[in-house]
C-alpha cells in the first residue's frame, strides 16, 4: 500500500456533524462534505406503505410499489418500483433537469456536481450525477433518477459519503505532482498516461475506505498509484 492516505472508519463516524433538516436530505458542511438521502426528502413514489424491515445493516421500508433501502453505516441509498405502473417518463433532456433540480433542492452540495449523462431505457430515462471535490472526479459517488410526469421518481439512488480533507489535500497535491517528469518515471515501465482521482468503498459495503490516487486504464482494469509511484491495491 502506497503511504498515500487511505482513511477508513466505523459505522459511528459516518453522520459525524451531519445537519438534519425534515424538508431536505443530510447534508454535511465540508470540502468533501456527505449528503445522505432520506425518505422524507425522497420524490420515490412508494405507494402505500405496508411495512419495514431491518436485516443485515439495511433499513427497508416496504410499499405497495416499491421499496426504499438505506445501508445505515455508509447511507448508501437505494429505491425502485417493484413492477411498471401506469404513469409516463419523462423524455431525457427533461428527466435530466428534472432530476437535477430534484437532488439540489433536496440538498445535494451543487459545487460537488460532476459529469451528468442521460441514460435511455425501454420504460424510462436515468440520469446519473457524478460527483468531484476540489476539480477530482470521486468516481465512485453518484445520485442518480428516474423521473416520471408526476414529479415523482420511479428509480433513484444516492451515494456521496464524506471525503476528508486529508484526501482531498492529497488529491490536490497528486494532481500538481502527475504534471511533472519525476513522477512519472516513479511509476512501473509501461504504464501510460493517466489521471488523478478519489476512490472509495462502494456503497452496499459495511465498512468505508477512501483514498487519492494517480489512475490509469489497463487491460485487465484501472490501476492506481500513489505519491510515492507504488500500486495502490483496494481493501
Amino acid at each position: 500500500m502506497s503511504k498515500l492516505a487511505l482513511w477508513a472508519f466505523g459505522v459511528s463516524c459516518v453522520a459525524c456533524t451531519s445537519k438534519t433538516n425534515e424538508a431536505v436530505g443530510e447534508t454535511q458542511e465540508a470540502l468533501g462534505g456527505e449528503y445522505r438521502q432520506t425518505l422524507s426528502a425522497s420524490r420515490f413514489d412508494l405507494g402505500r406503505v405496508i411495512g419495514t424491515s431491518a436485516t443485515d445493516g439495511v433499513v427497508r421500508t416496504i410499499g405497495t410499489k416499491g421499496t426504499f433501502s438505506v445501508v445505515s453505516s455508509t447511507g448508501y441509498v437505494a429505491a425502485s418500483w417493484n413492477a411498471d405502473y401506469p404513469d409516463c417518463a419523462l423524455a431525457p433532456r427533461d428527466n435530466e433537469s428534472q432530476t437535477v433540480s430534484y437532488f439540489r433542492d433536496a440538498g445535494l452540495p451543487s459545487e460537488q456536481e460532476g459529469t451528468i449523462a442521460t441514460h435511455s431505457g425501454d420504460a424510462s430515462n436515468t440520469t446519473v450525477i457524478g460527483r468531484q471535490v476540489a476539480g477530482v472526479p470521486v468516481l465512485d459517488s453518484f445520485a442518480y433518477a428516474s423521473m416520471e410526469c408526476s414529479g415523482a421518481s420511479s428509480n433513484e439512488g444516492v451515494y456521496w459519503p464524506y471525503i476528508p480533507d486529508s484526501v482531498v489535500a492529497d488529491a490536490v497535491s497528486l494532481s500538481r505532482l502527475s504534471e511533472t517528469s519525476q513522477y512519472l518515471v516513479k511509476l512501473p515501465v509501461g504504464v501510460g498516461p493517466g489521471r488523478v482521482v478519489i476512490r472509495h468503498a462502494a456503497g452496499p459495503s459495511q465498512s468505508f475506505w477512501v483514498y487519492a490516487a494517480y489512475e490509469v486504464a489497463d487491460a485487465a482494469g484501472p490501476r492506481d498509484f500513489g505519491q510515492d509511484g507504488a500500486e495502490i491495491v483496494s481493501p
